[in-house]
């Protein structure tokens, strides 16, 4: 190659990458606790005051980050109470990041409270502890305590029923066998 073919070669690298990243989905951020063991939550639970251990959860989970000053979080919060309902059993901690405690209060006593246990972590540190990047971000566990999916963003009818229901029965599924 001579002097004018690298501008040229270099430029058409760099389109080339732009466009890879134009055709990926920003909302499918890989996270690196994937496949790897939970992060332990030991905390009392916020509206009960009882104790809380991860450990003991011997099925597969959700880990639902959320605040009440999120407005993804509000979007999804409907889909949440109807996987509740619809999914009965399933273990449903939300992880209140980064919130007032007399706000997340009243968002559960307005909105509902899909939540099987309510840990407050005002400071953010479990959510350091799971990589938080902001909220809603959701996570599965499975019943050895390993993650197994995230989703980043609010959960729509559509991620719920083609991902998040598939992966729960796959892992309940394993579980029974």
């Amino acid at each position: 190659m001579n002097k004018t073919t690298w501008p040229l070669a270099i430029f058409a690298g760099l389109v080339m990458l732009f466009v890879v990243g134009l055709m990926l989905n920003p909302k499918h951020v890989p996270s690196p606790l994937i496949g790897k063991p939970a992060p332990v939550i030991q905390a009392q639970d916020f509206l009960s005051q009882q104790p809380f251990d991860s450990k003991q959860l011997n099925q597969a989970w959700l880990l639902n980050a959320w605040a009440s000053w999120c407005s993804g979080c509000y979007l999804e919060h409907e889909h949440l109470i109807n996987l509740a309902k619809t999914q009965p059993g399933l273990v449903m901690v939300g992880l209140n990041y980064k919130d007032q405690a007399e706000a997340a209060q009243q968002w559960l006593a307005q909105q509902g409270n899909p939540y099987t246990t309510v840990v407050f972590d005002p400071d953010g540190r479990i959510g350091m502890d799971w990589g938080l990047i902001g909220t809603p971000e959701t996570f599965l566990i499975d019943a050895q305590g390993r993650v197994v999916d995230k989703w980043m963003g609010a959960l729509t009818p559509e991620r719920i029923e083609q991902s998040l229901i598939p992966a729960l029965q796959k892992l309940n599924s394993q579980a029974r066998l």
